[in-house]
């Protein structure tokens, strides 16, 4: 029907796409534990393809984890383009280079550690590093800047008053083939604020007391400067992570981090 011209183009029909990834571990004491470490689920679709929408979902059991067992939507958005590009709804903000890379494509099963606790939202109660927010991007010559202001408290958190939160990211990159590899390089730094009125932040700062972390109010900044390099198959990066954690009542805590 689409060939001969009869019915709706075929960039209005949504696309579901799915992956799961399963984890086995073999502990020094007690049983080994087979679990489901992801099940994810996406609907895309729009008018154009740079007109679109995305929602996507996760499932996870086993794990030992508090989001086991539980369906929890992770993105929920829709980009417009108008010269730059506009995405509204509930996604990642624009903070990090591991935290972007698929699941799929990691070169471990998990993100690490230091990229969980300190990038923006991360082991931050439910949210899996999403957040709910306008964001603005403008990509031009190997310029990548990306924009944007949020909630503050973190997807599927309840407000307690948090945000706003801002977070901006500069990159610039390039690549190319030299005759059969290919290969590209891109550096980048960005930067978030945020006024938290009752934010609980112990899974970021685990080594801090509770009593201290879990409501924190005050304000946290946070900083990342990352780089990326590939040539044929071989791939290397790394990022630096400081955060700012400043209380009202306290003097300021630091938290810094690195990988390669």
């Amino acid at each position: 029907a689409r060939a001969s011209g009869i019915g709706p183009p075929a960039s209005y029909l949504p696309s579901i796409s799915s992956y799961l990834q399963g984890r086995y571990t073999d502990p020094s004491t007690g049983e080994d534990q087979l679990s489901l470490r992801r099940f994810k689920a996406m609907l895309d679709g729009g008018p154009a393809e740079k007109l679109h929408y995305h929602l996507q979902f996760i499932y996870k059991t086993n794990n030992d984890s508090s989001t086991d067992d539980r369906i929890f939507m992770q993105d929920a958005y829709i980009v417009y383009p108008f010269g730059l590009s506009l995405k509204a709804g509930q996604f990642i903000p624009p903070f990090g280079l591991e935290r972007f890379q698929p699941d799929w494509n990691l070169d471990f099963v998990d993100r690490t550690d230091v990229t969980n606790r300190l990038v923006v939202n991360g082991n931050l109660g439910d949210s899996f590093a999403r957040d709910r927010g306008l964001e603005c991007d403008w990509d031009h010559r190997g310029w990548q800047l990306s924009a944007g202001i949020f909630q503050g408290t973190g997807a599927n958190n309840p407000s307690r008053g948090n945000g706003p939160l801002g977070v901006a990211r500069l990159s610039y990159g390039r690549e190319g083939s030299q005759q059969v590899r290919k290969w590209s390089w891109r550096v980048g730094l960005a930067g978030s604020a945020r006024k938290d009125a009752d934010q609980n932040f112990s899974g970021q700062l685990p080594g801090l007391s509770k009593i201290l972390t879990s409501h924190f109010e005050g304000q946290d900044m946070r900083l990342n400067v990352f780089a990326q390099v590939s040539w044929g198959p071989l791939r290397a990066q790394g990022e630096y992570f400081r955060a700012w954690f400043e209380p009202t009542s306290e003097s300021e805590i630091a938290a810094t981090g690195a990988y390669g």
